[in-house]
């Protein structure tokens, strides 16, 4: 798996929503944009860490440490806002 660094913040935050075996519609409902938009983020993550599927991209992500994998929640309406945050480690930089 080639070197995830070239992530954006926005790249991270759906792939820790991957992670938790959100679907694309979700995902775009909980960030606000569009499907189209998540579809086109999930090809440029599994380009940038040459994966060929979902499931490699986040089994590559749990590895190294770009997600955490204890964060699992349920899916319901009130932990959505959260749920991407939360399965993100710490970032330094800051937010987006």
């Amino acid at each position: 798996m080639h070197a995830s660094s070239q992530l954006t913040h926005r790249e991270l935050r759906t792939l820790a929503a991957m992670s938790q075996g959100l679907t694309d519609a979700q995902i775009a409902r909980i960030r606000g944009v569009s499907v189209p938009s998540v579809k086109a983020e999930v090809r440029s993550i599994l380009h940038k860490m040459g994966a060929r599927n979902r499931t490699e991209a986040v089994a590559g992500a749990l590895q190294n440490g770009l997600v955490c994998g204890s964060a699992r929640r349920s899916v319901g309406e009130g932990a959505n806002a959260e749920l991407t945050d939360a399965v993100l480690p710490e970032d330094p930089s800051g937010p987006e």
